[in-house]
This record gives structure tokens, C-alpha cells and sequence, in this order.
């Protein structure tokens, strides 16, 4: 396969600047730079016969797809409009999902344990492959899923520490400890991001401020009483309300796990699992962000990341 070092080289191994950090770079120079450190590797030639199977599947789509007719396009089409009307009806906007991403999480864990790291560039991992890195050695193309002696050609300065999952799951742990008070049925996606749903959470502490304002001052209502038995507050909350106790307490949540671990997390906050994972990661590092509960905000941005996504697979 003809390929110009000079520019790209193989599309697989081409730099992707889509982690926080990573926005700016000279993506043309860091290219050049993986594809000349790469060649005669075992790396290089997997890459190569990797990059040959995608070119032959892609062929292979095309080929399925120039014989398709108008007609089947047609009916395929009325198939979908059928299908998104089904799925439209069932939309749910009233869940406040959360994804919390820890920033870094194995480099950052690293340099908490080891002070003399910070303000260096790191990565966790061999030379052979890398796990993360932090922010200073992503400002140089260096990330994960990347050969370490690739990481060192573009940051000779570049320090490479070996894994240790005993103490990445330690750490991890501190960090579910926090989340479970908040949904018990959370669900970890990897050590260092997890999915909650916190739906339940705000109805309990709407229902409880409610009980306080209302049924405890103006109702007289005996100060000693449940307020989970009480029947005269409410638990229904607007979505407004619960967007913005959603919020408050995600800030909350980052704010507990920065104390307890001395290390930060980013997180999303949407209605759904897909739109909260996009969240997390608009203020990363150490921040949050926040899709709002209703049907044109949602809308407009899965509109938005198609529109992303279909760009990236015509390139």
C-alpha cells in the first residue's frame, strides 16, 4: 500500500487529538514523527495489516451499497420513519443520568503518590504500549493506546511509570464508596469512569426540603415526624428543579471525591446515558457539564454528534 510519510502515513496510526489536552497540536509533524518511529516494528506491521482489512471491508460496503436500488432505498426508508416514530414515543427525559470521568486517572494517581512527577510529563504503561497519560505529555501527541517508544520520540523527556492496578482499584474503590451513598445501583464502565442515575436521589431530597419548607413551618405539621411517611409533601419535581439540583449535586459528588482522593474528575449530567458520556467530557479537566432535560436541547445536540460522527467516517 503507497503511503506518504511525509504527511499521514497509515490511517491507523494516524494521532487522535479527541482527549482533553490534546486540542492545538501539530497533528501533521506528530504523524510523520509516530510513522518513522514505527516502521520495521511489529507495531508498524500491524498497524499496516490492520489498516489493509479496514480498506478491504470499506471496498467491500461500497460494493453492497452501489448495488442497492432506488426501490429498496425507499422502502428501507419508510422501515426507519416507522421505527423512529416507535422510539419517539417512548422517549424519557425525566432520569438526571450522571457519568463521572476521573481525569488522568492512572498518571494523576501516580503523581499523587509520587510529588517528584508532577509538573513532568508521564505516562503509565511500557514500551510497548501505554495505558494514559497526563496533560503535560499530551501537550507533545502523547496519549493512550500508544507504543511507549513512540511516546519517547515525541517527548524525549518523557517518563514512563509501570502499571499498578493493585492501587488504581484501591483508589477506584474510595471513588464508589462516595457514589454509592448517592445511587447504590451505580454501574462502573472501566476503573476510572462510572455511570449513576440520580433520579431517585432528587425526588428523596426534593420530597425531604419540601417536608421542612412546607409541612414542618406552614402546615405545623410535629417536628419529629418522617418525612418519607409524610402524606402531605410531594415528591413530583419540575424539570427545571431537578435539572438544577442535578447539577448541584454532580459538584457535590467532585467536590467529596477531590477530598477524599486529592484527585479530580469531570463529569456529564443528561437525561440519558449517551448525551451524559458526551457531557463529561466538554470541561475536562476538572469540570462539569450539563445537558438540559428537554427535547430541543437533546435534540439539537445527538443532531450535532451525528452530524460529528458521520464527518469522521467520510474522512
Amino acid at each position: 500500500m503507497e503511503t506518504n510519510a511525509s504527511t499521514s502515513g497509515l490511517k491507523t496510526m494516524q494521532l487522535n487529538d479527541q482527549k482533553a489536552g490534546m486540542q492545538g497540536l501539530n497533528k501533521e509533524l506528530i504523524n510523520k514523527i509516530i510513522y518513522e518511529s514505527s516502521k520495521g516494528t511489529p507495531f508498524f506491521a500491524f498497524q499496516e495489516k490492520r489498516q489493509k482489512s479496514i480498506d478491504l471491508k470499506v471496498k467491500e460496503f461500497k460494493s453492497v451499497l452501489s448495488k442497492i436500488t432506488d426501490a429498496e432505498k425507499n422502502a428501507s426508508l419508510r422501515k426507519m420513519n416507522v421505527l423512529c416514530a416507535a422510539l419517539e414515543a417512548e422517549r424519557d427525559l425525566s432520569h438526571s443520568i450522571v457519568h463521572i470521568d476521573m481525569d488522568a486517572f492512572y498518571a494523576a494517581v501516580e503523581m499523587e503518590d509520587n510529588p517528584e512527577l508532577k509538573g513532568k510529563p508521564i505516562a503509565v504503561g511500557s514500551s510497548s504500549m501505554l495505558s494514559t497519560s497526563n496533560y503535560e505529555a499530551r501537550k507533545y501527541g502523547v496519549r493512550a493506546a500508544m507504543p511507549g517508544f513512540i511516546g519517547k520520540k515525541l517527548c524525549p523527556h518523557l517518563t514512563i511509570v509501570p502499571c499498578n492496578f493493585k492501587r488504581y482499584k484501591e483508589v477506584s474503590h474510595m471513588v464508589r464508596d462516595i457514589v454509592r451513598d448517592y445511587d447504590p445501583d451505580y454501574c462502573p464502565a472501566s476503573l476510572d469512569e462510572l455511570y449513576m442515575d440520580l433520579t431517585e436521589y432528587i425526588k428523596d431530597k426534593h420530597k425531604k426540603q419540601m417536608h421542612q419548607d412546607v409541612c414542618l413551618k406552614q402546615k405545623h405539621i410535629a417536628a419529629d415526624s418522617d418525612y418519607k411517611l409524610c402524606l402531605e409533601c410531594s415528591k413530583d419535581v419540575s424539570r427545571e428543579e431537578r435539572d438544577k439540583l442535578a447539577y448541584e449535586i454532580v459538584k457535590e459528588i467532585r467536590e467529596k471525591i477531590f477530598t477524599t482522593t486529592n484527585l479530580t474528575a469531570s463529569a456529564g449530567i443528561a437525561p440519558n446515558v449517551m448525551l451524559a458520556k458526551v457531557g463529561s467530557d466538554q470541561n475536562k479537566p476538572n469540570g462539569q457539564y450539563q445537558i438540559l432535560s428537554t427535547f430541543e436541547v437533546c435534540f439539537c445536540i445527538f443532531y450535532a454528534c451525528q452530524k460529528m460522527m458521520s464527518a469522521k467516517v467520510k474522512q
